[in-house]
C-alpha cells in the first residue's frame, strides 16, 4: 500500500517549548490511522504542520507526490487534504448551507469574475455545488436546518457540520481532530460507524486525533502515539496497547479502560 502522506523529521518550537520534535509519519492510501497521546503531547500542532496552518522549523511534508512543506493551507486543501479542528471553526453568521457551499467553491473551476458575471458555466457549477452541499448536509442529518445559522447549532451538530464542510472539499485525505469531543454517549457510539461509512463512500484515507481510546483501537488500522512532542510507538492497535512506553505515558496500564 503506497503512502498518500509522508512527513519526515518535523520539528516545531514555540519559545522554550519543543512542541514537535523530529516526528515522522507515513499514512497509507485507504487506511484509517489514529494519533493519540496525553494532553499537550503535540498532536494538534502536528496536524497544523501537516496542513500548513503552522510552518515547521525543519523537516518535510509530501502529500500525494507534492512537497507541501512550505505550501499555504488553501493550496494544500486544493490538492485534497481536508481537516476539522479541535476548536470548531465555522462561519457562525452564515447558514449551514452556505458554510458547506463555501468549502465546495474551493475546488471550483470558474473564477470570481465568472461568478460575478453569472456565466452559463459558473451557473451550472454553482448549482452542482449547492446540490452537493445539500447531499452532505443530509449525510450528517442536518438537511432540515440548511437555512439556519451555524451559530444556532448545539455543539454536537456543529461537529457534524464541520465534517460536512470538510467533505465538500472532495478530499483524498481527511484529518479529524477529536471528532468525538462534545458528543453525547449515543452520538459517540455511532461515530466509528460513520467514519467507516464516509471512508468507503468517498474513497478516503483518514487520520484522526481522538482521546476515546477504545474507539481508536477498534476503528483504526494503525495507531501512532506521541508524548512530549515525540513518537513513542507506531503500529497495529493490539501492538500499541501492549507497548510498555505507551502504557506508562498514556494508557495507564489499561488500554481498554482509558478514555
Amino acid at each position: 500500500m503506497s503512502a498518500l502522506l509522508q512527513a519526515t523529521d518535523l520539528r516545531r518550537r514555540f519559545g522554550g517549548l519543543m512542541a514537535v520534535c523530529d516526528v515522522s509519519i507515513e499514512v497509507r492510501r485507504g487506511e484509517i490511522m489514529g494519533l493519540i497521546g496525553p494532553n499537550g503531547a503535540g498532536k494538534t500542532t502536528f496536524f497544523n504542520l501537516l496542513t500548513g496552518m503552522t510552518r515547521a522549523d525543519s523537516g518535510t511534508v509530501v502529500f500525494d507526490g507534492h512537497d507541501v512543506t512550505r505550501a499555504k493551507p488553501e493550496a494544500i486543501a486544493r490538492l485534497g487534504l481536508a481537516r476539522t479542528f479541535q476548536n470548531i471553526r465555522l462561519f457562525g453568521g452564515l447558514t449551514l448551507m452556505d458554510n458547506v457551499r463555501v468549502a465546495g467553491r474551493v475546488q471550483a473551476r470558474h473564477g470570481l469574475l465568472s461568478g460575478l458575471c453569472f456565466t452559463p458555466g459558473s451557473r451550472r457549477e454553482d448549482e452542482a455545488v449547492t446540490e452537493r452541499a445539500y447531499d452532505l448536509l443530509r449525510l450528517v442529518g442536518l438537511e432540515d436546518r440548511a437555512d439556519h445559522l451555524a451559530a444556532s447549532l448545539p455543539y454536537g451538530d456543529r461537529r457534524r457540520l464541520e465534517i460536512a464542510r470538510a467533505l465538500a472539499l472532495t478530499p483524498k485525505l481527511l484529518l479529524l481532530d477529536e471528532p468525538a469531543a462534545g458528543l453525547n454517549p449515543s452520538e459517540k457510539l455511532g461515530l466509528a460507524d460513520f467514519i467507516r461509512d464516509i471512508k468507503e463512500r468517498f474513497d478516503l484515507t483518514v487520520l484522526l486525533i481522538e482521546h476515546n481510546v477504545p474507539m481508536v483501537m477498534g476503528l483504526c488500522d494503525r495507531v501512532m502515539v506521541l508524548n512530549f512532542g515525540q513518537t513513542i510507538a507506531v503500529g497495529a492497535p493490539e501492538d500499541v496497547q501492549r507497548d510498555p512506553g505507551v502504557i506508562e505515558a498514556y494508557l495507564g496500564g489499561d488500554a481498554h479502560g482509558a478514555a
